[in-house]
């Protein structure tokens, strides 16, 4: 059952935001992905739409999309900062959800 779960398939709205909020789109992730396999694929994204060149400037935008890395990327769910790696070693057998880089435990928390 539980692998049938992390299966499932979701779609994730975002927006790029440097200031200002940037339309990005929708990216389709399993449950159980890591983090930084959804900002790989949101960036992507933003290269496609050219997000971040002016008029005409969509080679550009492409070009500096190219240099960006998951380590320049972060995921921000209302007021909570989600790091796409781990930040410290697990001591206890609680995992919190700062601790933890999986989609399931995002979802799972946000929506309760």
């Amino acid at each position: 059952m539980q692998e049938i779960v992390k299966g499932t398939e979701i779609l994730i709205p975002f927006v790029f935001y440097d200031g200002t909020n940037i339309p990005g789109g929708v990216c389709k992730v399993k449950k159980g992905d890591y983090i930084w396999v959804f900002l790989d694929r949101s960036r992507k994204v933003g290269a496609e739409l050219g997000v971040g060149g002016g008029a005409g400037e969509k080679a550009n935008s492409r070009r500096e999309w190219a240099r960006v890395g998951v380590d320049d990327l972060m995921l921000v769910r209302g007021e909570v900062i989600v790091p796409h790696v781990r930040t410290q070693e697990v001591a206890e057998p609680k995992i919190s959800l700062a601790q933890t880089n999986r989609l399931d435990s995002i979802t799972n928390s946000t929506t309760s």
